[in-house]
């Protein structure tokens, strides 16, 4: 532009030069090149700035030579004169008196103004106005190409520089470009994209096919698109993706070329996945500790109401038993004597009952004390081997623990171990030997029951200290059972913080290992 300057010096006198473009979207005119004391206030000294200035065209003079397209000369002889121009009228403050300003016309469209400006009042002749105005004409054309080359330019950067990926195709779907967002979006390097089509994306999904047909279907048209779908990179890695489709029209208004933008939404869809998966299962949990609630009520009202009615039975039916009465016959005995057993098996039940009650409600609470090891042990030989004696099976006792004391519950210790070995004989033969072994470990006691009976599935032992839950071994030997006993053994080892694992072959036996830490009495 400093040419231009030149050019326009040899011919015509002036103190200062400026070229301006107009932005007719916005009415404003944006300063490219200026001299003279006015380039001061803008930042221009004799050179390109790389600032540029912009103001709204009806600050200055050029406002009607851009509506006429018409070279003006105005010499005001007074600041009044540009009162609505502030622009000019800032300019006239600096010893300005004269403006000559041109239009620069390019394909019927004002793309800029050339102004020369004078300290000298009338300073320009038609002749200075002619000769100028051809100038403009010739450098016209080339300033649109230059601004419309930097347009292009800056696009370019703008697209190149943007997050979103954008890729631009042919009328047909080919890529024809894209920009590096595209490249890192897709895995697929630029230059191996160019002349391929979009599926190259395309999910294996099948619950994609709807949503490409829709797609399909409106590019088909020419219209535009909009929606969210699962797409694939390179290696094979799937991403969702935010797509708008937008067709390209020429000047007859036909489609020539189609521009997607395409953002990675992974993350959000993860996340929404994520909270309706979290929602779900926070409606499964209440739903489940609603069930769990109702039915441990149900549990307690049971097992209360049958208690009263039980132990009445239990104590009538212990008062024939021990009354000798002359009047009842052997066969009466017989059937008072299954009475009460059957009350026995019943209380049992509902002290199961009640103890898993307690325990999903968080009511189960021990009462520790402590205690010798040996003694308990000892105490649990005798009195279950009368209880397995039906079966002529015995109790061996392995006891590693002497001297050795435990802080716990006695009572639900004993009522875990009498459990364990109940099942024992449940699933052994007639006059096998259930072995436990009581020993020491670090801080633990440890307590091992074996049996050399039918043996434990290893599907029923993921399983088998689920309440109610009863095993095939159950079902095929058609053995009694509540499925009862060892969820309460389960609870009960957990409220004393400890363990149990089961170590069982089918044909092969049994050993259910009980671990509680030693504990401490609190002072």
């Amino acid at each position: 532009m400093p040419e231009i300057e030149q050019i326009c010096h040899q011919i015509v006198d002036f103190d200062e030069f400026s070229i301006g473009s107009y932005i007719a979207e916005r009415d404003v005119l944006r300063r490219l090149y200026a001299t003279g004391k006015a380039a001061y206030s803008s930042g221009y000294v004799g050179e390109e700035s790389e600032h540029d200035t912009e103001f709204p065209a009806k600050n200055s003079a050029s406002a009607s030579v851009i509506d006429s397209r018409q070279p003006l000369v105005i010499s005001p002889e007074s600041l009044e004169e540009l009162e609505g121009h502030p622009q000019s009228a800032q300019t006239y403050k600096t010893g300005i008196r004269t403006f000559m300003t041109v239009a620069l016309v390019s394909d019927d469209k004002v793309v800029g103004t050339l102004q020369l400006r004078s300290s000298k009042p009338n300073a320009y002749t038609q002749l200075d106005i002619d000769v100028v105005s051809r100038i403009a004409s010739q450098i016209s054309g080339a300033l649109a190409i230059s601004l419309a080359s930097e347009q292009i330019l800056l696009q370019a950067t703008a697209l190149d520089s943007a997050d979103d990926a954008v890729v631009i195709t042919s009328f047909d779907g080919k890529i024809i470009w894209g920009n590096d967002a595209l490249a890192k979006h897709t895995g697929w390097p630029l230059d191996q994209l160019i002349g391929l089509y979009p599926n190259i994306w395309s999910s294996d999904d099948p619950a994609e096919e709807e949503i490409e047909a829709d797609l399909q279907a409106n590019i088909r048209v020419g219209e535009g698109w909009k929606g969210e779908h699962l797409n694939k990179r390179k290696d094979g890695t799937e991403f969702y993706e935010q797509l708008t489709v937008t067709p390209v029209r020429d000047q007859n208004g036909d489609v020539t070329h189609f521009v997607g933008i395409k953002r990675d939404i992974t993350e959000r869809i993860r996340s929404e996945e994520q909270k309706q998966r979290v929602a779900q299962i926070e409606s499964e949990n209440r739903e489940l500790q609603q069930i769990a609630s109702a039915r441990n009520e149900f549990l307690s009202t049971v097992s209360h109401e049958l208690r009263t009615p039980l132990t009445a039975v239990s104590a009538f039916a212990d008062l024939l038993f021990n009354s000798r009465s002359e009047n009842l016959t052997e066969r009466q005995r017989d059937h008072i004597e299954v009475v009460r057993r059957s009350s026995s098996h019943l209380a049992s039940l509902i002290d199961d009952l009640l103890d898993i009650s307690q325990a999903d409600s968080g009511r189960m609470f021990l009462r520790k004390s402590e205690f010798e090891v040996s003694a308990l042990v000892a105490e649990l030989v005798e009195s279950n081997s009368v209880l397995i004696s039906d079966k002529n099976q015995k109790i061996t006792l392995d006891d590693r623990s002497t001297g050795e004391k435990i802080y716990a519950d006695r009572t639900r210790v004993i009522q875990i171990l009498s459990n364990l070995i109940v099942n024992a004989s449940k699933y052994s033969d007639d006059g096998d030997s259930i072995l436990m072994t009581a020993e020491t470990d670090d801080e633990n006691i440890v307590f091992r029951i074996t049996d050399y009976g039918t043996g434990v599935s290893q599907a029923d032992q993921e399983l088998m200290f689920n309440a109610f839950y009863r095993g095939k071994n159950d079902q095929d030997s058609g053995e009694d059972g509540s499925g009862l006993g060892l969820a309460v053994v389960r609870a009960l080892v957990d409220l004393h913080d400890g363990s149990i694992f089961v170590d069982s072959e089918q044909g092969e036996g049994t050993t259910i290992t009980v671990s509680i830490t030693r504990g401490t009495r609190s002072h």
